[in-house]
């Protein structure tokens, strides 16, 4: 059994919310955005604690307090010119207006407050200002005269409407100090963009809570319902009672609460620590009304921003656990098998537990968030709570030595580093903002060094911590300090921020580390088909808590396994330090991005798109830009990278870490050499290709100029293109250019919105193959969208590197009302009968569904009448289409589907009379499975494409519908020499079962699946045959802990039609691609879901063997190998722990030893496994399967 315990996948930002499904219409597949095999999205529960005493209603913030009050170095709330003052965000997601320099808001937030001034000639300093949200009164203290010292001559006015009066007597054009030692200069501002910035800043930042109101709306504008929030004040609010999902009218009263927080009293944060504690006490608190159950893996946080040191009377919670006990043991394990055997050392507060405990009252702040963390918060839950890892170091900041344990939560040194969080019991994780506070040791390091760090870190912070951590340094006894220490003994952090910018900035901090920790393809995800060039093997990747993605690059070593990461294609697209690599990255800054339009062909997306076009996209992006006040040039630049109109920046539009988007059923494609194979002697004569071979241009030809064709390597992602990435040079990659398919065109904005929905857009493999048209032989590529689109598209890759795409044709459900959803794969081949190379296109899944995903929408015509499962086949030099094979199986209201084809060169319909493989080298046959779960030949050999319509035949007929389900491709092997005829000329093998839409998340299946392999010939007799009849053999599977054995009965080929095995485990399917080794060997990675359970993870994969003609061990034997303590078992099945494989490539290290690779992390690496009974001379690296 191979464990892949925890699988993270690199990433950084963005805001995570639950995919919305299809709405439902008659029998649809329930396909969804999200990817099916992460755990569904628990809404994470956030407690938000804003402060609302007294000094909240200042204007100053630092050291200086009243001196200096106008100076910006001084005063670092006042207005700074090198500082954008952006409004803030409403509950909608738009933006408030700006203010009007001539007629600024006295309070520009919505809370009634209407009166205005005129910052050219009326500006006075507001040094205090309190908003009483019940009375719709205000408490302003102001300056009267002079531009300096305003403790010196002051109005204290407790009456709004006698404001002005007052302020009439006074005032001045807007300004600022600038002070060089105790010389002060002052600067009026006249120009239009100054004048206003400083309006921005007086009607929506020049107080801590102006600021702070500010920060927050900003920051908590790209959580959605995929968040659950409550929230309280220090004084006003204080009852937590209302956590819920942060959507509709929840989330407006939360900013008409943050709009309308007044400021007065003191600063109980003690007591506003336990009502934030005690919320998630609460049963209700873990309630859900989408999963109906309580939820024992959501994961409860506390943010709390604060301007001050805690005050006020407390009285401790009940079984006080504070940081300055001993503890026996930390909550256990009750009753779930997802954290097996969790137990941890005992707390003391030493060794690496030296930076927890304060000698000092157990009382403090600290105490109170140690408290909720170290208890079981809701006992009756099984404790699911994901745990999360961060740090490698031990407390002197060595990395820690696991000695071979590949479970880190065993190891001490891990459980307590702070910035790791070992906790799977139901608790609390406490993030502290502080505005104008920093810690008394941070300040002591920043002017000098404080007298207990000796570490040589640069950064203050930093340095400090590392010191708390190996004992150099204590906590201080002081209220400053015990803030800090409060969130480190929560695992959580804390910011410090003395202006509108690193307020923002620590607030998004906040944001982001709980992004991290919710990431849901960290405990079980997908390994999705990594192949290599060469000595270079090509991972793609994703991070679900923020949809962002990554390619990376790794050395292969000399024993298959993963070496050192060269280079990850998202840090070129984005820039800055690389965690990949942990090196700097310089961004590109050009990219070359087109789409494609009926009506004008390739487009360019970013340079120059027609007003056309433009209108088009603002069209779709109406509501958005509406909502933004965005035009379709600021999305256009987003898209292809700009960060600035993002709203960290100060902008709008949704946040990204990462410009290259997640990559999760795409995997790449690199094109080198041409290598299909072809043999110019084996062309028919007076073919064109035969003719070309004759005359000095044949594939051949072909090969010899291509051989040295510069690597490009092709992947799809949902930041809605397929990219072509420089694969030639091993240290680092670039761009060439990127396509947007149209139908990803049309959802191509909702990229930018800053409530996100995760959305599917490029997100198949594209195949690549050599084929010859138009007197050429080229290289073509063709690829699907899955829920990204109805669609294909094809493209001329032959000339490898460029800066603009070539495309051939796109062929969408305008193009015919049956295409679906492009779930499977095109098969591109040379038909036999006709010597004309074509595409065939499965149409796939739901095409009964609109594309815009609204039935009720009129003006979408593109609904399929028949819902049936068709196969196209498409001229690949244009795109026209030939012929439209209709299996006439399904209904609009259970709409069948198919899957992918695969071609057969029959020798018997080439009519050749050998007893070896076709030799034309074309395609005669196709045969694909649907979603009822029938089997189907496409007969091509006549040479009017109107007859193949008529030349369908089922081999295999479901005996219920969806039952059984045929959602990959069949493959193929041919019959040995002694038992071929007209009736037996190949093995067709198929797997049943379906992993595409959320009812697959169950172990329920309707039926056992099974893994089948049915004869065929030109003349066959076998039609409509029954996976549950005798005809076939039934092999068997038995499984002992993590390896399975097959039986091997024998098949006799003149009297069976075929074999078959029954996937033994509940739950278990074959839903990804099958593969074949070298004809002998069928390769099936079988898929175990979870169940529907949204707290458990997404499953488990068993890769099993088959011999192609019996269904039974492989005539090479048990090719695989397991250690179970000092014994070597070998069997036909391997176990894959906590990971769902999407596909399985098989590589050949220099000696010839055959690997599968299996993708872990740095942490946790997979071994590879090794393919006993299979070696093979070469040089280099190769794909067996496709090399």
């Amino acid at each position: 059994m191979y464990n892949n315990r925890i699988f993270t996948f690199l990433g950084i930002f963005t805001v995570c919310l639950l995919a919305g499904t299809t709405p439902a219409k008659a029998s649809l597949l329930q396909l969804s955005h999200d990817p099916l095999f992460l755990n569904q999205t628990v809404p994470p529960a956030i407690a938000v604690t804003l402060d609302d005493s007294g000094s909240m209603a200042w204007g100053f913030m630092g050291e200086s307090g009243w001196n200096d009050f106008v100076t910006p170095t001084e005063n670092r709330i006042y207005y700074n010119p090198n500082i954008k003052y952006t409004p803030p965000i409403n509950a909608d997601g738009s933006q408030m207006p700006n203010s009007n320099p001539y007629n600024a808001w006295v309070d520009g937030y919505p809370n009634n407050m209407t009166d205005t001034v005129n910052l050219t000639t009326k500006y006075v300093p507001v040094a205090e200002y309190v908003y009483d949200r019940w009375d719709d009164d205000v408490h302003i203290r102001f300056k009267r005269t002079g531009v300096s010292n305003v403790n010196q001559n002051w109005i204290d006015d407790n009456s709004y409407k006698n404001y002005h009066p007052n302020w009439s007597s006074a005032g001045t054009r807007a300004f600022y100090l600038t002070k060089n030692g105790s010389n002060y200069t002052v600067h009026y501002l006249y120009g239009a963009a100054e004048l206003q910035n400083f309006a921005n800043w007086y009607s929506y930042y020049n107080s801590r809570m102006k600021l702070a109101r500010a920060s927050i709306s900003r920051s908590f504008a790209g959580f959605g319902p995929s968040f659950k929030i409550d929230w309280q004040n220090l004084h006003k609010d204080t009852t937590l009672n209302n956590l819920d999902k942060f959507e509709n009218t929840h989330r407006d009263n939360f900013y008409n609460w943050l709009f309308k927080s007044p400021a007065s009293g003191g600063t109980p944060l003690r007591n506003a620590f336990k009502r934030a504690g005690q919320l998630f006490e609460k049963g209700s608190s873990y309630d859900s009304a989408d999963f109906n159950t309580r939820l024992s893996c959501q994961q409860n946080f506390h943010i709390a921003v604060s301007d001050g040191e805690w005050n006020g009377g407390f009285s401790n919670p009940s079984n006080f656990k504070h940081d300055n006990q001993s503890l026996s043991t930390l909550p256990g394990d009750t009753g779930t098998t997802a954290q097996p055997g969790a137990k941890y050392g005992a707390y003391n507060g030493s060794g690496e537990q030296t930076i927890y405990p304060y000698s000092g009252d157990s009382n403090s702040l600290a105490d109170v968030a140690f408290h909720y963390w170290a208890n079981d918060l809701m006992p009756s839950l099984n404790n699911n709570v994901k745990r999360y890892k961060k740090d490698y170091k031990n407390a002197s900041g060595a990395n820690i030595n696991f000695g071979g344990n590949t479970d880190e939560w065993a190891n001490d040194e891990f459980v307590w580093n702070p910035r790791n969080n070992p906790a799977y019991w139901q608790h609390v994780v406490t993030y502290n903002v502080g505005m104008g506070l920093e810690s008394s040791l941070v300040l002591d390091q920043m002017a000098g060094g404080a007298a207990c760090v000796t570490n040589s870190i640069s950064d203050p912070k930093e340095a400090v911590y590392q010191a708390l951590r190996d004992g150099s340094c204590s906590w201080p006894s002081n209220k400053i300090d015990d803030v800090w220490h409060s969130s480190i003994n929560s695992r959580g952090d804390f910011f410090s921020a003395n202006d509108p910018e690193e307020l923002i900035k620590a607030l998004n901090n906040v944001v982001n580390d709980i992004l991290e920790r919710l990431s849901r393809g960290s405990s079980s995800t997908i390994s999705s088909g990594v192949i290599t060039n060469n000595t270079l093997a090509y991972s793609p990747g994703f991070d679900s808590s923020k949809w962002s993605g990554n390619l990376i690059a790794r050395e292969v070593n000399g024993d298959g396994s993963f070496g050192t990461v060269k280079w990850d294609a998202a840090c070129v697209l984005t820039g800055g330090l690389c965690a990949a690599t942990g090196t700097h990255v310089t961004k590109q800054m050009s990219r070359n991005i087109y789409t494609y339009n009926d009506a004008q062909g390739l487009v360019a997306f970013n340079t120059g798109m027609p007003a056309a076009l433009k209108a088009e996209m603002a069209g779709h992006a109406s509501d958005l830009i509406a909502q933004t006040g965005v035009t379709v040039n600021d999305l256009i630049d987003y898209v292809a990278g700009d960060q600035s109109n993002e709203i960290a920046q100060g902008g709008v539009l949704r946040n990204r870490s990462s410009i290259l988007a997640d990559i999760v059923h795409a995997s790449p494609s690199v094109v080198r050499g041409p290598n299909a194979g072809y043999e110019d002697g084996d062309w028919p004569t007076g073919t064109p290709e035969q003719l070309a071979s004759a005359n000095g241009n044949g594939y051949l030809e072909f090969q010899i100029a291509k051989q040295n064709r510069h690597n490009v390597l092709y992947v799809g992602s949902n930041s809605g293109m397929l990219h072509a990435f420089d694969a030639e040079d091993p240290t680092t990659t670039q761009e060439y250019w990127s396509y947007i398919p149209s139908k990803a065109f049309d959802n191509i904005h909702r990229l930018a919105n800053p409530q996100f929905k995760h959305w599917s857009y490029v997100d198949n493999t594209a195949i690549t193959r050599d084929v010859y048209f138009n007197k050429k032989w080229r290289t073509v590529l063709i690829g699907g969208m899955r829920y990204g689109g109805q669609a294909f598209y094809a493209l001329d890759v032959t000339d490898g590197p460029s800066t603009t795409p070539k495309v051939l044709w796109e062929f969408t459900d305008e193009d015919d009302a049956d295409m679906g959803f492009s779930y499977g794969q095109a098969t591109i081949t040379r038909v036999s009968s006709t010597g004309e190379w074509v595409a065939l296109l499965p149409n796939g899944y739901n095409n009964t569904q609109n594309w815009t995903e609204d039935p009720s929408n009129p003006n979408d015509i593109h609904v399929s009448g028949s819902g049936n499962a068709v196969l196209y086949v498409v001229r690949l030099r244009d795109g026209q289409l030939l012929a439209k094979l209709n299996t006439g199986e399904g209904s609009p209201t259970n709409p069948n589907g198919l899957a992918s084809a695969v071609v057969v060169d029959s020798i018997y319909a080439d009519k050749t009379g050998a007893t070896g493989i076709g030799l034309d080298q074309g395609g005669d046959y196709a045969y694909a499975g649907d979603l009822y779960g029938n089997l189907w030949r496409f007969d091509m050999t006549s040479p009017n494409y109107s007859d193949w319509s008529s030349s369908i035949t089922r081999l295999v007929k479901a005996n219920n519908i969806k039952h059984r389900p045929i959602t990959t491709r069949p493959e193929v092997v041919g019959i040995p020499r002694s038992y071929r005829s007209k009736e037996k000329d190949v093995m067709v093998m198929f797997g049943t079962g379906k992993y595409i839409e959320i009812p697959d998340r169950s172990i329920n299946l309707p039926a056992d699946q099974y893994m089948v392999g049915v004869m065929d010939g030109v003349t066959s007799l076998n039609q409509n045959l029954s996976i549950t009849s005798s005809d076939f053999v039934e092999q068997s599977f038995t499984t002992n802990g993590g390896i399975r054995t097959l039986s091997d009965y024998p098949v006799d080929l003149m009297t069976k039609k075929g074999w078959k095995v029954k996937l033994p485990e509940q739950g278990e399917r074959l839903a990804n691609p099958l593969s074949m080794l070298a004809n002998q060997v069928l390769i099936a990675p079988t898929t175990v879901t979870a169940g529907i359970d949204p707290c458990e993870a997404g499953g488990r994969s068993w890769i099993s063997a088959f011999n192609p003609l019996t269904g039974g061990t492989p005539r090479v034997g048990n090719i695989f190998r397991l250690k179970n303590g000092g014994v070597v078992e070998t069997g036909t099945g391997l176990l894959i722990n906590d990971l769902i494989i999407g596909g399985v490539n098989v590589l050949k290290d220099r000696l010839g030893q055959a690997f599968i690779p299996i993708e872990g992390t740095a942490s946790s690496p997979i071994d590879p496994i090794v393919l006993k009974g299979y070696n093979w001379r070469r040089r280099n690296w190769t794909n067996l399967l496709t090399d």
